[in-house]
């Protein structure tokens, strides 16, 4: 596969005068991850961002933009500090615990839960000029979807989209394509690949899969095939049944969820992980053979391991949408001007290209999709290894609309939900963990017994 290149035609608007007496590519001040910074009230020469890991253009290599070097060049005075985090949850209590932040990148549910408890600001939409006029520069689709966790926009705009899958290497068994293109998330719970999978360490998501796996036939059957071209057809109806089973949270539905989750644990013992775990794919280091992952993740490491490959599973799934929010942080005042500014930024068409360049997701800016799109990025078939995994790429960073079809967002659990999912899913990794420490126990005792037996033959059985 092609490496990704620079969008080095891009002009990047009115950044290119100032950026001219400025290193387009200075380095970014990273506090680390997960790092808060204790400012006490707003600089107005200062904004704060806390963001997921590896999830913007921060000049990480020559070939790609520094997003925030770009802002600071086009706003003279004003200085970011940028933090990162590794879970929604870990984003959410930093503000809960005194954390002091302008602008921060949550998911959906996440940014529904934070409107529930007063924690996002309004958007004040006439300052987003690069969003067009009613927001006509963004897509209409994802602003549809938002809607099931920020009525009206009100309080996020859309930064990234995609859809949740399942990642996988096929050269690591010859049936392993086959499999899940057949088994959908079942796959996940096939005790052929024990030991070969991976979960997110993400209580919505996690539950979520566990609840498409559980309602599988369900779902099928509510896809049923439309007769004139044996094709599913995933109408209104299915298209309930398919929300209302991502976003179960009676207390039935979650005792199946935590049951299907134990029994996995029992059956195929995955590894759950957040954010390192395509490394292990990439690399093959883990011997993991598939894994459940975001598209932008697939995106990523298909760009740097042509063998791997993506599949969202046909009986549903979840697309995701990330989005910025200037959160109502306890004890500050943050930096609203400073922080529109960066919203309105990155919503530059070209501004939302180069960051796309890096991100390898789909940016939300219609035209900046439209502008990845053209051959001069993406380049031809013959920088590919085939024209079947050029289109697989793509279909994987770019969600095409028939697989939008069987996919829904998640909706907002209130506090206590929360606190329930939450529960759940330290239940089930606590369990897992008991089942590592048994493995080892086991190992243990039959390496002793191997010892032993050793010693035996090797001193008493040689007196004799």
């Amino acid at each position: 596969m092609k490496t990704k290149k620079l969008l080095s035609g891009i002009a990047l608007g009115a950044v290119a005068l100032t950026a001219s007496a400025v290193s387009l590519f200075a380095p970014f001040k990273n506090l680390g991850a997960n790092k808060v910074d204790a400012v006490a009230a707003t600089n107005p020469n200062k904004l704060i961002i806390y963001n997921v890991e590896d999830y913007m253009a921060l000049g990480q290599e020559d070939e790609y933009a520094d997003m925030v070097a770009l802002f600071e060049a086009a706003n003279p005075g004003i200085t970011v500090e940028y933090s990162t985090w590794d879970t929604n949850e870990t984003m959410y209590n930093a503000i809960k615990n005194g954390g002091k932040f302008d602008l921060v990148i949550p998911s959906d549910y996440m940014v529904g839960k934070m409107v529930q408890e007063n924690l996002a600001h309004p958007i004040t939409w006439s300052e987003l000029t690069n969003a067009g006029t009613a927001k006509s520069n963004l897509n209409p689709k994802v602003l549809e979807y938002m809607e099931a966790y920020d009525e009206n926009n009100a309080h996020s705009v859309p930064y990234m989209y995609g859809t949740m899958g399942i990642m996988y290497n096929p050269t690591l068994d010859e049936n392993l394509k086959a499999d899940i293109e057949e088994q959908g998330w079942a796959v996940l719970w096939n005790e052929k690949y024990k030991g070969k999978i991976t979960m997110k360490d993400a209580p919505r998501d996690s539950v979520a899969i566990a609840m498409l796996y559980a309602n599988r036939g369900a779902l099928l059957n509510a896809a049923k095939l439309d007769d004139s071209d044996q094709t599913n057809d995933y109408d209104a109806e299915y298209q309930a049944l398919l929300s209302k089973v991502l976003n179960a949270e009676d207390a039935f539905s979650l005792d199946i969820a935590r049951a299907v989750l134990m029994d996995q644990i029992e059956v195929t013992a995955p590894d759950y992980e957040t954010d390192a775990g395509k490394n292990d794919l990439i690399t093959g280091a883990g011997k993991k053979y598939m894994g459940l992952y975001w598209s932008c993740d697939a995106g990523i490491a298909m760009a740097d391991n042509s063998d791997l490959e993506y599949y969202v599973p046909t009986e549903g799934s979840n697309v995701w949408i990330d989005n910025f929010v200037i959160p109502d942080c306890p004890n500050y005042n943050e930096n609203i001007d400073a922080a529109h500014k960066f919203i309105n930024f990155m919503l530059d068409v070209d501004n939302a290209a180069a960051n796309m360049d890096y991100v390898g997701c789909e940016s939300a800016v219609t035209a900046a999709v439209d502008l990845m799109k053209t051959e001069d990025w993406w380049g031809d078939v013959e920088d590919y290894d085939s024209e079947e995994q050029m289109q697989m790429y793509l279909d994987t960073v770019f969600t095409p609309s028939e697989v939008l079809e069987y996919c829904a967002p998640m909706k907002t659990f209130d506090a206590d939900k929360t606190a329930e999912v939450s529960d759940l899913w330290e239940s089930v990794k606590r369990a897992a963990a008991n089942n590592l420490l048994w493995l080892w126990i086991v190992l243990g005792v039959v390496g002793a017994a191997g010892i032993g037996t050793g010693a035996y033959f090797l001193f008493i059985r040689k007196r004799r």
